[in-house]
């Protein structure tokens, strides 16, 4: 390596500019995989609601099959409890 200071202050430089770069890319990249995953959750658990409402109530409408598609997993966890408890599926839907 060279003795000249600059050099060995650019250098630094440089490999602390890549560390922080690959750290970043790292953080992202998990990042993306948990939300991949909660997507997938999320994904699995609408369409076992959508077979209990069909198995209860008959084939869901498009617009119950996009509001339980778009419903958040805690809200999900809510409806696959209310399919069971309900008796119309307007009472599930709060109709």
């Amino acid at each position: 390596l060279s003795s000249d200071p600059e050099i060995a202050r650019l250098a630094h430089e440089r490999a602390e500019a890549e560390y922080f770069y690959e750290l970043a890319l790292k953080k992202e990249r998990e990042l993306g995989e948990a939300a991949g995953e909660a997507r997938g959750k999320a994904e699995g658990k609408a369409e076992t609601v959508l077979k209990l409402i069909q198995l209860k109530f008959g084939p869901p409408s498009e617009a119950v099959q996009q509001r339980v598609r778009s419903a958040s997993l805690g809200q999900l966890d809510r409806l696959a409890e209310k399919v069971i408890l309900s008796n119309k599926l307007e009472e599930l839907l709060g109709e």
